[in-house]
């Protein structure tokens, strides 16, 4: 299983997410890094979805601030593959 994902990229990674596990791998969290490799957020499954869904945004450590849904579908992962990503099938 992959723990790490792109979620977006254009010319080079701008947002990728990890994801652990908590209690013995019953619940588990998303930690999103910015390009310059600081995380940026902790989020449970559903803060996660809520970012991927634009009911959420995020600042990166340079405060420029994302709205994953306003990014355009070449530099984003589509639905089905951060599900994938999120049931552990990459």
């Amino acid at each position: 299983m992959k723990n790490t994902f792109t979620l977006l990229n254009s010319e080079g990674d701008i947002l990728k997410v990890s994801k652990y596990y908590l209690d013995s791998r019953s619940e588990y969290r998303f930690v999103i890094i910015d390009q310059y490799k600081q995380s940026i957020a902790d989020l449970t499954l559903e803060g996660f979805d809520d970012f991927i869904n634009g009911k959420m945004t995020l600042r990166d450590s340079k405060n420029v601030e994302y709205h994953y849904p306003s990014f355009s579908k070449g530099m984003r992962r589509t639905l089905q593959e951060i599900q994938s990503f999120k049931n552990g099938e990459n």
